[in-house]
């Protein structure tokens, strides 16, 4: 051991990398001899500890350049306060409803009653029968007064009670060469190929003035007999088969040669189209502007792909519960040429395969998008949806309900870049967006008219009720927020009623300050004439002495003595007299000087109340208004945040 330990010692002496062999080299490190050991394991860690610092901060710098845009809307969020009381509640809304209002209402309660709407203009009968239709009064006698006339539109919203004679009458009185909208929903019950080959048949040629054609839910309705009746409509614009079970890829491959012309698809939850058949025949309706696919389960991307390249004038898209459609979609629908106008983006309930990544694609492309919604997309962070809503600055309409990622960020870029334009909002079951940053939005932006906020609990009366726009219209209210709004109106009512008992209470003082001065006042007068009393008494003392000496000078008999004592008896009545003078004078001055100083005191105190009833009225009399402002004034024993 020590021959071993004289070697290593020369070795590290005398240290020649050249001249050794690997074998001769004692250190067990051979080439690496010098990296081995505490010096230079030590200086390995501090190395590493340096470059994983740069690292760091070079990861932070570029966090914190990331971050400068939404600065200034974050200070603005943590600086807003409420610019109307929250405790006085909602918006007072206008209770006088509109003359064409109560009129539709009349209408539709007596629709039974009507015997013809002849003369009426379509517009209006269209209203009507929007109206009818939801107070579920749609029958078949009031089906037949909005089919009188020859009309050029007809919508009936809801068709449930209309079966097939009621449908068939219905169909023969309104088809004709002036039809230019026929729209028929929940339609399955009457309308079928039957009803389909009726209107063929009753027009007697091709339905020239037809352009917006809706059979929804028309279960009955099959590829023949939808083909047959678009035969007859060559001028179609808008289309909706919505729900419409027994439609096939056979009915795709033929109508781009049915109506050409078409702008607007709607084939949404229409079970039976595969998506080959969907990629292959929709590119061909090079007019389209609007498709909606929804609830197909069979639309993935390469549907959204052949629709994004293939279609140059797509500007809305609807992909609801289309669960197959990805990022690699949405990217492909960003890069292709429609990406930039496109409008109208929705892709709610997408499962979990659409994440950041596709919305960053659509913030770099798609500038252009007044709707997006992406209801329950739980993928979908705060930072990504705050950069799509920042790039395009013109969101009209946005769905966010379920989107747990919801916060801050999204708030901040509706409060500055979509304030002009934001017109309905749905953060229902957000629950991580802040009542400050909600206020701030509701605050800024002057043309908001919905907000939908089911479930979010974290909301309170400050930023709800906190804003100064009149005409939005709130739905989904926490119970939360009227129980925290009745809790603090209760405590400005204590605060206005605490006021009221403090100024009970010093009437109470005042009224016994005023007794006790009174007290005073029957004492000093009791004391002057106490001090007159003596003073008549002391005349009274020395008269009778004068009189007890002239009894005693006239008991002598001499001359003298008799006319002394008849000069002690004068001077002993006038001595008696002029003391009763004296003491009367004396008690009225001592009243008054008694009676100034206790007016002196009281105008010292402050202007005297009135004591008694008066008092009792002069409180009841008191401004309503003045507990009103003490209670805004009052501090909260909760803040709202």
């Amino acid at each position: 051991m020590a021959q071993i330990a004289r070697k290593r010692a020369a070795h590290f002496a005398n240290f020649q990398d050249e001249g050794d062999d690997a074998d001769e080299n004692i250190h067990a490190g051979g080439d690496q001899a010098r990296t081995l050991g505490p010096w230079s394991s030590a200086m390995e860690l501090v190395n590493a500890r340096e470059k994983a610092q740069h690292e760091r901060q070079a990861k932070l710098q570029a966090a914190a350049g990331t971050e400068q845009e939404g600065e200034a809307e974050a200070d603005a969020a943590a600086e807003w306060r409420p610019s109307r009381d929250p405790a006085l509640g909602p918006h007072p809304r206008d209770p006088v409803k509109p003359l064409f209002g109560h009129c539709l209402d009349v209408l539709t309660a007596y629709i039974d009653c009507v015997e013809s709407l002849w003369g009426v203009p379509d517009a209006i009968k269209v209203r009507l029968a929007a109206h009818v239709c939801a107070r579920r009064k749609m029958s078949p006698e009031a089906a037949r007064l909005f089919a009188t006339s020859a009309p050029t539109e007809v919508l009936v919203p809801d068709c449930t009670q209309l079966d097939a004679p009621a449908m068939a009458d219905l169909l023969r009185e309104v088809t004709g060469p002036s039809l230019q909208r026929l729209e028929l929903g929940f339609c399955g019950r009457g309308f079928g190929d039957d009803a389909a080959a009726l209107v063929v048949a009753v027009a007697g040629g091709p339905l020239a003035e037809l352009e917006s054609l809706t059979l929804d839910g028309a279960y009955r309705l099959s590829d023949a007999g939808l083909i047959k009746l678009l035969s007859a409509a060559p001028a179609l614009r808008r289309l909706s088969l919505a729900q419409g079970s027994r439609f096939t890829s056979a009915l795709l491959d033929k109508l781009p040669e049915l109506v050409p012309q078409l702008t607007h698809l709607n084939l949404a939850d229409c079970r039976g189209l595969g998506a080959e058949s969907l990629a292959a025949a929709l590119p061909r309706l090079q007019q389209l502007r609007s498709v909606r696919l929804d609830l197909i389960p069979e639309v993935d991307d390469g549907v959204l792909v052949a629709l994004a390249t293939k279609l140059p004038h797509l500007t809305e898209l609807s992909l609801r519960c289309c669960q197959a459609v990805t990022d690699a979609g949405l990217r492909a629908l960003a890069a292709s040429g429609r990406g930039p106008h496109l409008e109208l983006l929705r892709i709610d309930e997408c499962g979990g395969r659409v994440t950041d990544a596709g919305l960053a694609a659509l913030a770099s492309q798609c500038r252009a998008l007044k709707v997006f919604s992406a209801r329950r997309c739980t993928k979908l962070g705060d930072e990504a949806l705050a950069e799509l809503l920042r790039a395009g600055g013109c969101c009209t309409h946005l769905c966010l309900s379920g989107v747990a990622g919801v916060g801050p960020a999204v708030a901040a870029a509706l409060a500055g870049s979509c304030r002009g334009s934001l017109e309905e909002l749905d953060v229902s079951f957000c629950r991580k967006l802040p009542d400050r940053c909600l206020g701030l939005v509701l605050e800024r932006c002057a043309k908001l008219r919905r907000l939908a906020v089911f479930g979010c609990s974290q909301l309170s009366a400050a930023s709800l009720y906190g804003h100064t726009n009149a005409a939005l219209v709130i739905e989904g209210m926490h119970t939360k927020v009227d129980l925290d709004l009745g809790l603090a109106q209760k405590r400005a009512a204590a605060v206005a009623g605490g006021g009221e008992g403090q100024d009970g209470e010093e009437d109470a003082k005042e009224r016994q300050a005023a007794a006790g001065a009174d007290k005073e006042d029957g004492g000093g007068e009791g004391d002057a004439e106490g001090n007159g009393e003596e003073e008549r008494g002391g005349g009274a003392a020395g008269g009778s002495g004068g009189a007890a000496a002239a009894g005693r000078e006239e008991q002598k008999g001499s001359p003298e003595g008799k006319e002394a004592a008849r000069r002690g008896k004068k001077a002993g009545a006038q001595g008696k007299k002029a003391a009763a003078a004296v003491g009367e004078a004396n008690a009225a001055s001592t009243g008054r000087k008694r009676r100034a100083a206790g007016d002196a005191a009281g105008a010292g105190a402050g202007p005297a109340r009135p004591r008694g009833k008066v008092g009792k009225k002069g409180a009841a009399a008191a401004p309503v208004d003045e507990a009103l402002e003490a209670a805004k004034e009052a501090p909260p024993q909760e803040e709202w945040f």
